[in-house]
């Protein structure tokens, strides 16, 4: 057989994988607390507040819905199972992929964000309970009123959805990527110049500080679409968010907030099926052409391309093959590396 033909072979194959589970569900996950790490920047010491994510899916608590071909176990609790799928999935590496696993270890001086105020915002009552015009009623034995909804609480436990990007966050996390937060970045924007690379999640909603430290870090990986979308400002001793600028706000004719020229939301936000998904150069970094959070729990190709990020020949590994436009150089690499990647 060809190698051209193999590597069509492989595509099929990974597409079939991913379009099975993304008809599963739409996860929204859970995690246990561990440790906080610590590092020293400058001559300051910031908490790691972000927990190492470990779980035990053959816990008798949990359901292992683990197939052959999973990159990694996935488990449910049995409350969050449903007849239309898992409502929280959580995962775990599997000992005999351990090699898969070496060669999806972050390489780099590389820090993940977490989007602790994009996971704040969407809680409710919150943001999208004045978007949707809902704020004018009692939560909780409140009653709120307008704006009132525009103040959020800041959520620390880690517990996000989709629209937090969890599954990415967990994953990362299994795979040893370092972490901060939207916290530690506001706080103390100099800490970026600690990395030689800063990966976002779906932040969202970012501060002032941040956004300006974000987006003068030059080798930044904006992983999924909608990123730095609208301000908030922070009040650390009420621990609370208030939106400032963007989603429409305070004129309904506002989108971004920062009025950022590679705001990518529209459409890519809204293709989560990622098929292909491609990374493209922006002035200080690449982003990708889509919203991942269903497929980093199954493309392999993927995983490797955040690794290999400063390669170019993983930045559209799945058009490349779809175009049969693979060098045999790229044929030899994407083939010893599938090699590893689990396909019953």
């Amino acid at each position: 057989m060809k190698t051209s033909s193999i590597l069509l072979l492989i595509i099929s194959t990974i597409v079939l994988v991913i379009l099975i589970l993304l008809s599963m569900s739409t996860p929204e996950l859970d995690y246990q607390e561990s440790k906080n790490n610590s590092i020293v920047h400058n001559d300051i010491k910031f908490l790691k507040k972000v927990p190492k994510y470990d779980v035990d899916c053959n816990d008798h608590k949990f359901i292992n819905l683990t197939k052959e071909r999973d990159l990694f176990q996935n488990c449910v609790l049995a409350d969050d199972l449903t007849e239309l799928g898992a409502k929280k999935l959580d995962f775990q590496l599997k000992p005999e992929l351990s090699s898969f696993y070496s060669e999806l270890q972050p390489k780099n001086n590389v820090v993940v964000v977490f989007p602790t105020f994009t996971l704040s915002a969407y809680s409710e009552p919150g943001f999208y309970t004045f978007y949707n015009g809902k704020c004018d009623q009692e939560f909780h034995g409140i009653l709120f009123r307008g704006e009132d909804c525009l103040t959020v609480n800041i959520k620390n436990n880690f517990e996000g959805d989709y629209n937090s990007s969890d599954t990415g966050f967990k994953i990362l996390n299994l795979l040893n990527y370092n972490f901060i937060t939207d916290i530690d970045i506001d706080k103390n924007p100099s800490i970026l110049d600690s990395y030689d690379m800063v990966i976002l999640l779906h932040n969202e909603y970012v501060t002032r500080n941040e956004f300006n430290a974000i987006t003068s870090h030059q080798n930044v990986v904006y992983l999924y679409p909608n990123a730095l979308y609208a301000e908030v400002s922070v009040d650390y001793e009420k621990n609370t968010i208030t939106l400032v600028r963007g989603h429409n706000y305070p004129e309904i004719t506002i989108r971004n907030g920062f009025d950022w020229i590679h705001d990518n939301t529209h459409p890519m936000e809204y293709d989560n099926s990622c098929m292909p998904w491609y990374f493209y150069k922006i002035d200080n970094g690449l982003m990708l052409s889509c919203y991942p959070e269903n497929i980093l729990l199954s493309d392999a190709f993927l995983l490797k391309a955040l690794v290999e990020i400063n390669d170019p020949r993983w930045w559209n590994v799945y058009e490349k093959i779809i175009d049969k436009n693979v060098s045999e150089e790229e044929e030899k690499l994407y083939l010893d590396f599938f090699k590893l990647v689990p396909k019953k």
